[in-house]
C-alpha cells in the first residue's frame, strides 16, 4: 500500500497523525524502569504482554523517526538517558533490579527456564521467550560487560551468558523423532515449535532436527479443517492455521543459514507434491474465521477476550478483530506465498489513497 513512498510510515502518514502517535506511546514509559504501561491494564501484566508493549511501542516510535523518552531494556536510547531506577554498583556494574526478574541474574533465569512446561505446554513457554528476545540479547551484552559472563571466542554471544543458557535448554529437551518439544505431533506442539525456531533464528543458533520438523509442521499444516488433531483439537484460532506455515519458513530459513544447500532442497522436496492440497486445506480453514461482516478475527466465534493476559474485549461478542484478523488475512497470506517463493500484493498504491482520505476525513489530518 506505501509502495510510493518506499513502505515508509515516516513518508506516508499525515504529520499530525505521526506525532498523535508517538506521543502516545511515550506517554506509557514508566520513568523508573523504562518499560511501557497502558493505564488500563497497570504494572501487573505478564511478561509477554509487558515485553511485547515495550517491543512494539519502541519499533512504532523508530519507524516514525522518534525515541522513547528513556533508555529502553531491547537497547533503545531515550531522549531522557536512562531510567531513574537505574544504578550503578560501586563496581561500575549496572544494579539488575529493573530487568524483569527472570532477567535480573543467571541463576534467576536458569529457575526460570527449569518452570517450563514444555512437554505439554511448549506453545506457552516459546510465547514467552520470543517476546522476550530482545530484551534477552541486550541482557547477554550487559552481562558481558559487567564481566557477568564471557565471550571466548568472539563470535558476539556470551559463551556462558544468557543466550548460551537459553540454546542449551532448549536443545537437550527437543524430540528427535519429530523435532518438537513434546511427544505428540498436534496444533499445540507445532504452535511450540513455531515460537522456538523463530526464536532461533532471532538469535542466531542453528536448529537441530530441521527434517523432522518441517515434516510435522507440514503433518499439521494438512489436517483438514473439520478434523482433529491427534489430541482431538481444531484450528480453532487463527495461529493454528497460520503457525505451520510459519514454522515451515523459518526452518527452511535456518537451514539455509546453518546447514546444506542438499538439506534445503530436500525440504523444498517434502513440500512440493502437497501444494495443492495445502493451499486448499489451508484456504477452508481460514474460512472459519470470517465473521457475518466480512471482518476476520481470532477464533471461530467471538474474539479472545484477553491478549497476552489482558483484557481486550467484552465476553462472547462477535466481531472481528485485528490481532486475529490480521492473522487469518494478511498474515496467512504472505507465509504462504513466502513459501512459495511467489509475489502477490495483498494491496497498491491505489488502496493507500482511499485509506489516507478516510483518516483526512474521519480525524481530521491533512
Amino acid at each position: 500500500m506505501l509502495e510510493d513512498y518506499n513502505g515508509s510510515y515516516k513518508k506516508a502518514l499525515p504529520k499530525q497523525m505521526q506525532k498523535d502517535i508517538c506521543a502516545f506511546a511515550k506517554s506509557l514509559q514508566d520513568f523508573e524502569d523504562g518499560y511501557f504501561y497502558h493505564p488500563q491494564w497497570g504494572k501487573d501484566i505478564r511478561t509477554s504482554r509487558q515485553s511485547r508493549d515495550l517491543g512494539w511501542a519502541t519499533s512504532i516510535l523508530k519507524d516514525l523517526g522518534d525515541m522513547p523518552l528513556y533508555d529502553t531494556k531491547n537497547g533503545y536510547k531515550g531522549s531522557l538517558g536512562a531510567p531513574s531506577g537505574v544504578t550503578n554498583n560501586e563496581d561500575g556494574s549496572q544494579d539488575n533490579s529493573t530487568w524483569i526478574t527472570q532477567l535480573q541474574s543467571l541463576d534467576n533465569f536458569e529457575k526460570y527456564l527449569e518452570g517450563f512446561d514444555l512437554k505439554t505446554n511448549s506453545y506457552h513457554c516459546g510465547n514467552e521467550i520470543n517476546a522476550m528476545l530482545s530484551q534477552i540479547i541486550e541482557r547477554d551484552n550487559q552481562a558481558m560487560l559487567d564481566g557477568e559472563a564471557h565471550d571466548y571466542n568472539s563470535d558476539g554471544i556470551a559463551d556462558d551468558g544468557f543466550i548460551a543458557m537459553l540454546e542449551s535448554y532448549f536443545n537437550t529437551r527437543q524430540n528427535p523423532e519429530n523435532g518438537t518439544w513434546q511427544d505428540s505431533i498436534s496444533y499445540g506442539s507445532v504452535n511450540g515449535l513455531m515460537k522456538i525456531v523463530s526464536s532461533y533464528n532471532s538469535l542466531g543458533i542453528k536448529f537441530n532436527y530441521a527434517e523432522e520438523a518441517f515434516a510435522s509442521a507440514l503433518m499439521v499444516a494438512l489436517i483438514k479443517a473439520d478434523e482433529p488433531d491427534v489430541n482431538g483439537n481444531f484450528a480453532r484460532s487463527a495461529v493454528g492455521v497460520y503457525n505451520p506455515w510459519v514454522a515451515m519458513n523459518d526452518i527452511l530459513a535456518n537451514v539455509r543459514k546453518f546447514g546444506s544447500e542438499e538439506q534445503y532442497e530436500k525440504l523444498k522436496g517434502m513440500l512440493l507434491p502437497k501444494l495443492v492440497e495445502l493451499i486448499r486445506v489451508t484456504t477452508e480453514k481460514t474460512k472459519k474465521f470470517m465473521k457475518a461482516d466480512g471482518s476476520f478475527g481470532y477464533t471461530w466465534t467471538s474474539p479472545a477476550y484477553t491478549s497476552q493476559g489482558a483484557p481486550v474485549c467484552p465476553r462472547g461478542i462477535i466481531e472481528g478483530d485485528i490481532n486475529g484478523g490480521n492473522i487469518a488475512t494478511g498474515g496467512i497470506f504472505r507465509r504462504m506465498c513466502a513459501l512459495l517463493g511467489v509475489n502477490i500484493p495483498m494491496f497498491s498504491g491505489e488502496d493507500y489513497k482511499q485509506f489516507v482520505e478516510r483518516i483526512e476525513k474521519n480525524c481530521g489530518y491533512n
